[in-house]
């Protein structure tokens, strides 16, 4: 398993950084006293990933902070999976087998357009009810853009590693 993202640091040298999920995790626990005030946070993510590294990394480091070590499932962020997710990645995972029970697990974009799951709905009516919808590493791709609805989210988008590629601006400007 690899269990780089539950170091609380990230990268080589230089280029060292804190890793942005316990960052996260962090702010997550902002105002709360004990595990039942985590629920009041509301934190849903919405991934076009198949791994499950949120669902891994996001508890550990949680349940790192003296008062949230009994933290429960139900206390931590919802993580919906538009297009599938693996099996939880372990030793196991490099083999061809693993892979092979993966491919039912997995859809692609112009699947999900054409059939979409339970995932895409339950992700659709999430973000329709969120506040704020901060946008990481998905490059504004037109057809995830289309298959969310993002072009109803108004001023509630905030776009983070925002990089000034000319097509990512284009297709933030058609948002």
């Amino acid at each position: 398993k690899n269990d780089i993202w539950l170091n609380p640091r990230i990268g080589v040298g230089a280029l060292m950084r804190n890793n942005w999920i316990g960052e996260l995790s962090n702010n997550y626990l902002s105002g709360c006293i004990r595990p039942q005030d985590l629920e009041q946070n509301n934190l849903t993510f919405v991934t076009f990933n198949y791994d499950q590294i949120l669902e891994d990394a996001f508890p550990v480091f949680v349940k790192n902070h003296e008062r949230f070590r009994e933290a429960q499932t139900e206390h931590f962020p919802n993580v919906i999976h538009v297009h599938g997710s693996f099996e939880p990645v372990g030793d196991h995972s490099m083999t061809l087998e693993f892979y092979e029970r993966q491919v039912p697990r997995m859809k692609f974009i112009s699947d999900s357009l054409e059939h979409p799951g339970v995932s895409v709905e339950i992700a659709k009516q999430r973000l329709h009810e969120a506040r704020r919808i901060y946008c990481v590493g998905f490059a504004f791709e037109e057809l995830n853009c289309d298959l969310l609805g993002a072009g109803a989210w108004g001023n509630k988008v905030v776009a983070l590693n925002f990089d000034g590629n000319t097509r990512v601006t284009r297709a933030m400007n058609r948002m």
